[in-house]
């Protein structure tokens, strides 16, 4: 019918509804294109428009910083040790502030084997430098936990559930606790053994070398837990560091040794009895936690 009617333009008439349908170029808003494709949508060969597997896609596609690399942490877990590192860099620049000099001088006579030097500083020991050593201490031990928590993820701990690797933690925490309370009573035992006079000593002098482990392993342990292009290297870093701090105490150990006019061979078999064999018991306890975890969760 409408084919004899003449076609006069004017505008905003009629005309506009009777012209016929032109197909839009596009529908289909532009998407960034994903790894593979030669288009935004391409050929659909991730299936992407394929009603559930969006949200599966989109979740792989958005949680891993590389294509088939899952993140290691969950958010949960990612968000508390990022506390638990920025409550230790802020506690610790605190008390640089209010008692770096002080730690700075108990930090030097570790290296210092004069221990004259260690008594004349002892009797101008603070409350606040106390305190700072104490949370140097739960530092050390506290990164020493994430640590191995990241080396236990890498091996067959992240399979878990999270309350199980929640559950290692604490027991990590735990046991390297009573592994420093232990070290320091052995330290204290030899001491008074081999010399009355310096019981105590021997004993400070560790754990001021355990104080100084807490402050130089921060970044390093917050490269292995965020960084984990470089968890390798950040991993390597922290061994060099342990085996520095071994040799610093063997070589302490052995002044000590000396100085008391003790022979080589009981220096030997304390080296084997309280500096080596501890560390292999805590990576085979580490190990076997990790088993035990595993029997349960299966």
């Amino acid at each position: 019918m409408f084919q004899n009617i003449p076609y006069t333009p004017v505008a905003d008439s009629l005309s506009f509804f009777l012209r016929k349908d032109v197909p839009a170029s596009s529908t289909v808003p532009a998407f960034p294109q994903f790894p593979g494709t030669s288009s935004p949508l391409g050929a659909d060969s991730t299936r992407l428009l394929s009603g559930n597997d969006f949200a599966t896609h989109a979740t792989y596609a958005m949680n891993g910083g590389y294509e088939g690399i899952p993140l290691p942490l969950s958010h949960a877990t990612a968000g508390i040790l990022f506390l638990i590192f920025m409550a230790f860099f802020v506690v610790s620049a605190f008390l640089m502030r209010k008692e770096g000099s002080a730690l700075y001088a108990s930090f030097k006579s570790v290296l210092s084997s004069r221990s004259h030097n260690r008594y004349i500083y002892k009797e101008q020991i603070t409350t606040g430098e106390i305190w700072g050593e104490i949370f140097l201490i739960l530092q050390t031990g506290t990164l020493s936990t994430i640590v191995l928590f990241m080396y236990s993820l890498q091996n067959g701990l992240s399979a878990f559930p999270a309350r199980y690797q929640y559950f290692s933690i604490l027991v990590f925490f735990v046991a390297i606790g009573i592994f420093f309370a232990v070290k320091y009573l052995l330290y204290r035992l030899f001491g008074y053994l081999l010399n009355g006079h310096s019981t105590n000593e021997w004993a400070e002098r560790y754990f001021r070398l355990i104080e100084i482990m807490g402050v130089i392993v921060f970044i390093p342990a917050l490269v292995l837990v965020y960084l984990h292009e470089f968890n390798q290297l950040a991993l390597h870093s922290l061994i060099i560091i342990f085996f520095i701090g071994r040799i610093v105490i063997i070589a302490e150990t052995l002044y000590f040794f000396v100085k008391n006019k003790v022979g080589f061979l009981y220096f030997i078999a304390y080296l084997c009895g309280v500096e080596f064999v501890p560390y292999l018991y805590l990576y085979k306890g580490a190990v076997s936690l990790v088993n035990i975890i595993g029997s349960i969760a299966l």
